[in-house]
């Protein structure tokens, strides 16, 4: 089987394992049972829970899965853009439904939910893992020399054929900027890097913009001038979720979060009152 055919393979059965755009897969039907059943999931759907757990306990809770009933609310769910903001009791309804620690999984593999209602969105750790397992098959198949990439989630291991770096470029954080208008580059032989942004899934009414990224402590969409967050880490699927968080956290906090990792760097990009843009970057950035 060629190259090709064996990833769409693969990002078939990862699809049909995480991704709640598919009403068939594991984690659509974890989120359509009731409290009192439960489901046992695949490997990679563990291992995801896995990841998803060590980022949701690392950025205090910025992180979390289970905020898809608030990115369902907000119009950001496999239904669709609403165009409208939620009324209050609405969002505080959501909230109800809210927190990773109502999710249990057993020894076995098997999920529960403590109550009606709670859902998984993976969206912010799912891409990235794809992009690793997109990764690891092509290491199983004997090329040492790659760039995998899906919505700019990417890892790479070279260097290129022609004994150059991989080249990196952070598209500028603003509402139809071509993805050619970067605000940053940089270059990496191996490893995995994945940006995060409220600048290109929104919708704007009256009250404001809102962006796609929720706060899961205010059921709200982030505001806390962080328009973009960049991770470069061993592996895609850990600076996918650590990006999505750092887009919930404070600015100084994530950043001292990053700096106690191991193997982990970080630009986070804000956006001034006066229009500018604040780039702060970790330690080894």
């Amino acid at each position: 089987m060629q190259i090709r055919a064996k990833i769409l393979e693969l990002l078939e059965e990862i699809n049909g394992e995480l991704s709640v755009f598919d009403s068939q897969s594991q984690v659509s039907r974890f989120n359509g049972m009731p409290a009192n059943e439960s489901l046992c999931v695949s490997p990679r759907f563990q291992e995801v829970m896995g990841i998803a757990r060590k980022v949701h306990t690392l950025s205090n809770r910025s992180f979390d899965p289970t905020a898809a009933p608030l990115i369902a609310l907000w119009g950001f769910g496999e239904d669709g853009l609403t165009w409208q903001k939620p009324a209050p009791q609405e969002i505080e309804a959501a909230m109800e439904r809210v927190g990773l620690d109502l999710v249990h999984m057993d020894q076995s593999g098997c999920l529960s939910k403590a109550k009606d209602g709670i859902s998984l969105n993976l969206s912010g750790v799912a891409k990235g893992y794809a992009v690793d397992e997109i990764a690891g098959l092509l290491e199983d198949l004997g090329q040492d020399s790659f760039l995998v990439s899906i919505g700019g989630d990417t890892r790479v291991r070279g260097p290129k054929p022609d004994g150059s770096s991989w080249r990196i470029g952070i598209n500028r954080p603003l509402p139809g900027a071509d993805l050619k208008d970067v605000i940053e580059k940089f270059e990496m032989n191996v490893g995995a890097v994945a940006t995060s942004g409220n600048y290109r899934n929104y919708f704007r009414t009256e009250d404001g913009l809102f962006g796609h990224i929720i706060d899961p402590a205010t059921g709200y969409p982030t505001l806390n001038g962080t328009v973009s967050a960049t991770v470069i880490a061993d592996t895609c699927a850990l600076a996918d979720a650590l990006a999505t968080g750092l887009m919930v956290m404070e600015s100084t906090q994530a950043l001292q979060m990053i700096n106690g990792l191991e193997n982990v760097e970080a630009l986070i990009i804000q956006l001034t009152p006066e229009g500018e843009y604040l780039l702060s970057r970790s330690e080894g950035f």
